[in-house]
């Protein structure tokens, strides 16, 4: 009963910290997200994939299906798309104190427990329109019911286990292939049962990997994922390296320090979580070409877990040499608060805004609300209007799906690369002879790569906007708008930042509108 009440105490608290009631704009995949969720509501679960209008993504599916619901409670608001994250991310606490105290201990499991209660990172990514939380808190049930089947052996953990599996596999392909690693080392640990019922656990997991393959649930995500491993090698090493030594250091150390003690200390099951960690850290670093912090959320709350073992034992040790033994768990209590209170990637006061930015500022976000506002107010005037963006998923976000005069300002085929990936774009010829981007069925978004496409779409519009964040898209494009549009807003971070350095500048420019004529020519009706 008294840790059942810790729980609901933990849960409540960790909600706390991840409440938000601030209507910020969505950055890039967050807008992503938010229209799947919208063309779920509009065709349905089961025609949303059968529809042909605009790209169903099979990846991410269940997070989509979260929003979706949300927004049929709550209305289609940034809000309303984040809530189910933050539930879901006051339960990773939870989680953390449950595995931990298998792991180590009750003290081990409270110490990791108030680590990801006020992890600013956590926080953070708990508030967003994305799967982050989902992932982490799969991951942590995973191993636990894992665990657990090999320390009781209850056939009530392989059921747990198995609807975890069949969650992972609607989240994303990263819980599929942890799946698949704890496939392996079930039969690896579990020999003699394999052997004996050999038979109808090759059909399930047969049926189960056939069946989510060909519902196209897997069959997109598993091809573009294999073709991109294939397709070029990756070492992001230098990047996680300077985010875990220069912003997560008292973690990283503590946590080195725990697996050393832990493993000094012979800890049951230690090697299975390692070995887990490792492929996830080698998938993330080695694997997957785009880099960014929010991807090592799959494996910092065992960074957490073992970083509270050796506060646990530290203090321990402190205390024995000290003949206070009995003081250990106010001393290890302690040391957490004081690591909490002192650092900047925690937090001891809930904060009403908390950045995607704080660390390695490497997520595209101002004030789209303002900049859109300017686009939606011209064309009560204009409703003709090009509309030009970097992102197609914004423009529908606040556009509409249904907006004809859209154009997507990418590059084509550039040498090198941005974030790990290409800069290239999947774009086939057009009805018109023009190049699109096969994203939406038969409602193809034209591609704007250079000066001419630009001047194709001049010519078929005398009035139109061009919104630019990114130095690395076409040269030509980006300079012409410079020389000769009009330059409607320049913003380079998000107002309530906590730090105004972005790498993510944007500028709004226009042609053939002006304040005046705007405020003064209404379109006719």
């Amino acid at each position: 009963m008294k840790i059942k009440f810790f729980l609901l105490a933990l849960f409540l608290v960790a909600a706390f910290y991840r409440v938000s009631f601030v209507n910020h704009p969505f950055w890039v995949d967050e807008f992503s997200s938010a229209i799947q969720a919208r063309l779920i509501n509009t065709y349905g679960l089961v025609n949303f994939f059968k529809q042909t209008d605009y790209y169903a993504e099979p990846n991410n599916i269940l997070p989509h299906i979260l929003i979706a619901n949300s927004f049929r409670h709550f209305g289609e608001t940034e809000s309303a798309a984040r809530v189910p994250f933050m539930i879901i991310g006051s339960l990773v606490p939870v989680a953390v104190f449950l595995l931990a105290r298998l792991l180590f201990d009750t003290r081990t499991g409270i110490i990791s427990s108030l680590l990801a209660t006020t992890s600013y990172f956590m926080i953070t990514w708990s508030r967003q329109a994305r799967g982050y939380p989902l992932q982490q808190l799969l991951v942590l049930l995973l191993i636990f019911s894992y665990l657990q089947y090999n320390k009781t052996k209850h056939n009530k953990w392989l059921i747990y286990l198995v609807i975890l599996a069949i969650v992972g596999i609607f989240t994303h392909y990263f819980i599929t292939l942890l799946v698949g690693i704890l496939v392996i080392l079930f039969i690896i640990e579990n020999g003699s049962l394999v052997k004996k019922h050999w038979l109808p656990l090759s059909i399930g997991v047969v049926v189960v990997g056939v069946g989510a393959y060909f519902t196209n649930i897997l069959q997109n995500a598993s091809v573009t994922f294999f073709t991109t491993v294939t397709a070029q090698s990756t070492n992001n090493l230098w990047y996680y390296h300077s985010l875990l030594w220069r912003e997560e250091t008292v973690i990283t150390l503590l946590s080195v320090v725990g697996i050393i003690w832990a493993y000094s200390n012979g800890r049951k099951y230690l090697w299975q979580v390692l070995l887990i960690t490792a492929f996830l850290l080698s998938l993330i670093i080695f694997v997957i070409p785009a880099y960014s912090s929010r991807y090592l959320l799959l494996v910092f709350p065992l960074f957490l877990l073992f970083a509270s073992y050796a506060i646990t034992q530290i203090s321990q040790v402190v205390m024995s040499n000290l003949k206070l033994i009995g003081l250990t768990t106010p001393l290890a209590l302690a040391l957490t608060l004081f690591i909490i209170a002192s650092g900047h990637m925690f937090t001891i006061k809930p904060q009403s805004y908390y950045s995607v930015n704080h660390t390695m500022r490497d997520i595209a976000l101002v004030d789209y609300d303002e900049v859109y506002a300017e686009i939606i107010d011209a064309r009560f005037f204009y409703p003709d209007i090009a509309v030009i963006d970097t992102w197609a998923d914004r423009a529908h976000w606040y556009l509409g799906q249904e907006y004809e005069n859209l154009y997507w300002f990418r590059w084509l085929d550039e040498e090198g690369s941005i974030n790990g990936l290409p800069l290239q774009t999947n774009a086939v010829s057009g009805p018109s002879g023009n190049l699109v981007v096969p994203l939406s069925g038969p409602r193809l978004i034209p591609l704007i790569s250079s000066h001419a496409d630009l001047e194709r779409v001049m010519s078929a519009h005398s009035k139109g906007y061009i919104w630019i964040d990114d130095a690395s898209m076409p040269a030509d494009v980006i300079s012409y708008a410079k020389q000769n549009f009009r330059e409607v807003i320049t913003v380079d971070h998000y107002s309530l930042d906590d730090n105004p350095y972005s790498i993510w500048p944007g500028t709004l420019y226009s042609w053939g509108i002006n304040p005046a004529s705007a405020s003064a020519t209404p379109a006719q009706p």
